[in-house]
C-alpha cells in the first residue's frame, strides 16, 4: 500500500477542508434562499421591503401591515366658510318674518359682495340652490358636498354689525356625523340671533346664539365656519 509523503499529506488535508467548506456553504445558501422565498410568498408584492435576516421579518411585516391599513378608509379633514353681506339700506333682514331662516350662502353672481337675500320657513334641499345654474356658469348659491363621511366637530360664527360692533359665538362641544355627499348648510335666524347647521334638510346638533348685539342694530357681515374630521 503506497505511503504518502508529508508534503502530499498536507495537500490532501487542505483539499479535504476546502471540499467540506464548499458543501457547508452550499447548504447555508440553500437554507437562506428557502427562508427568503418563504418570506416573499408570505408578503406578496411587498417582499422587497423585507430584509433577508429572518429575525427582523416579523416586526417589520407587522409594521408594514399597520402603515398600509392606515392609508385607506380615513376620513378627509375639511373646513368650510361661508360669508353673508347684508345691505343695511335694503331692509332685507327687517323684512324676515318670525320663523323664517336665512341660508348663509353668498350669491356667486354677486361675488365678491356675497349678498344674502333669501329667507325660508324651513331648510331647503341642496338641489334648490342649484336650480338657477345656466350654461354660461351663472348661479345663485354656492354649496359644497362633504367629501367622505366624517364628523362635524366645531361651529364658529363671527358677525360685524352696522355700528361696527363685533359679536361672536361658537359650539365647540357638540358633534354630528355626516355622510359622503351630504351638503351641510348654516342658517341664520335673525329674530333669535342664532346660527344652526343643517345636513341637507335635517337639523344637526350644532348651533350657537350671537350675544351682545346692540338694541336696534343689525348685521352687516356674517361669517360661519365649521370643520369636519
Amino acid at each position: 500500500m503506497p505511503r504518502h509523503t508529508l508534503k502530499q499529506g498536507f495537500l490532501i488535508s487542505v483539499c479535504c477542508s476546502l471540499v467540506v467548506a464548499l458543501v457547508l456553504g452550499c447548504n447555508v445558501s440553500k437554507t437562506r434562499n428557502a427562508k427568503n422565498l418563504a418570506s416573499k410568498l408570505a408578503v406578496g408584492t411587498f417582499s422587497h421591503v423585507i430584509p433577508a435576516s429572518p429575525s427582523h421579518n416579523a416586526p417589520l411585516f407587522a409594521l408594514m401591515i399597520f402603515q398600509t391599513g392606515a392609508q385607506t378608509g380615513i376620513d378627509v379633514p375639511e373646513s368650510f366658510q361661508f360669508t353673508c353681506k347684508f345691505e343695511v339700506g335694503d331692509g332685507f333682514l327687517a323684512s324676515v318674518q318670525p320663523g323664517q331662516i336665512v341660508p348663509v350662502l353668498g350669491q356667486l353672481n354677486a361675488f365678491p359682495n356675497d349678498l344674502c337675500q333669501s329667507a325660508f320657513m324651513g331648510p331647503q334641499a341642496p338641489q334648490g340652490f342649484w336650480s338657477t345654474h345656466t350654461s354660461d356658469g351663472s348661479a345663485i348659491y354656492d354649496v359644497e358636498p362633504i367629501f367622505h363621511a366624517g364628523t362635524i366637530q366645531s361651529l364658529v360664527v363671527t358677525a360685524l354689525t352696522s355700528s361696527s360692533q363685533l359679536v361672536r359665538c361658537s359650539d365647540l362641544s357638540n358633534t354630528a356625523a355626516v355622510a359622503d355627499g351630504d351638503v351641510v348648510l348654516a342658517y341664520l335666524d335673525p329674530h333669535a340671533n342664532t346660527v344652526t347647521l343643517y345636513d341637507n334638510t335635517s337639523k344637526l346638533g350644532l348651533s350657537c346664539q350671537l350675544s351682545g348685539l346692540p338694541s336696534g342694530d343689525t348685521y352687516l357681515l356674517l361669517s360661519v365656519r365649521f370643520a369636519k374630521t
